[in-house]
C-alpha cells in the first residue's frame, strides 16, 4: 500500500470528492483558534515571522475560554524537541501546508542524523527523489484533511464574533455613543438617535 503524500493535489482531490471548497474557509487567526495557535507557534519557534505582540495579546484574549479553546494538554498544539528537530503536534492542516508543504495535524523530524541516513538509504531504494516523499524530511506524519478537523464542525457552526467590533457590540445594545474615529474621540449614532426619539413620541402622543 502506497503511503499518502498529503500536498496540494492530494488535499483537493478529497475537497472535489467531498463537494467542498478546496481550502478551509476558516483558516484565519480570527475564524480558528487551532489556526491561530498554530501560526503563534510556527513564530514564536523563530520558523516564521512572529504575529505582533500587541495584536497577539489581543488574539489570546479573544480566544480563551471561547468554544474550541484547548482545556488539556492533549487538546494543545504544540511543539516539542531542539531546534532544528521540532515535532509539531495537533496542527491545523492549512498552517503546516503553508509551513512545510504538507497537509498534515502531526510531523515528526528523525531523532538524529543516523535515523535520518537508514531512511533516505531505503527512500534512494525506491527511487523516491528528494522532495517527492515527506520521508527526506520527516520520520513520521499524519496526513489530515479540514473537514476531518475535530474543531471544524465546531467553527462551521459556531457564530463568528471575533467580526465584532465595539462599536458593533455598542450597537446591539442599543448604544447612541460609539467609540470609533471622529473629531473629539467619538461620534454619535444619529440613525439610532432618531429611532429612540420617534419611539419615545409615539409613546407620548401616539
Amino acid at each position: 500500500m502506497a503511503r499518502v503524500q498529503p500536498d496540494l493535489e492530494w488535499y483537493s482531490a478529497i475537497s472535489r470528492a467531498k463537494g467542498v471548497v478546496s481550502r478551509c474557509p476558516f483558516a484565519t487567526v480570527k475564524r480558528c483558534p487551532r489556526y491561530y495557535q498554530s501560526l503563534f507557534l510556527l513564530g514564536s519557534t523563530g520558523f516564521s515571522t512572529p504575529i505582533p505582540t500587541a495584536e497577539n495579546e489581543q488574539l489570546r484574549q479573544y480566544w480563551q475560554g471561547r468554544e474550541g479553546w484547548p482545556v488539556t494538554d492533549e487538546q494543545m498544539t504544540s511543539v516539542s524537541g531542539p531546534e532544528g528537530h521540532h515535532d509539531y503536534y495537533n496542527f491545523c492542516p492549512e498552517a503546516a501546508f503553508d509551513a512545510f508543504g504538507l497537509f498534515c495535524t502531526f510531523l515528526s523530524r528523525y531523532a538524529d542524523e543516523a535515523d535520518m541516513y537508514v531512511a533516505h538509504q531505503q527512500l534512494s531504494r525506491t527511487s523516491s527523489q528528494p522532495g517527492h516523499d515527506w520521508g527526506w524530511a520527516w520520520s513520521n506524519v499524519s496526513p489530515l484533511h479540514y473537514t476531518d478537523c475535530s474543531l471544524y464542525s465546531i467553527v462551521s457552526t459556531v457564530p463568528q464574533k471575533s467580526q465584532d467590533s465595539p462599536s458593533a457590540a455598542q450597537e446591539k445594545n442599543g448604544e447612541i455613543v460609539e467609540v470609533k474615529p471622529g473629531a473629539f474621540g467619538v461620534t454619535l449614532n444619529v440613525k439610532r438617535v432618531i429611532s429612540r426619539f420617534a419611539k419615545w413620541w409615539l409613546r407620548r402622543y401616539g
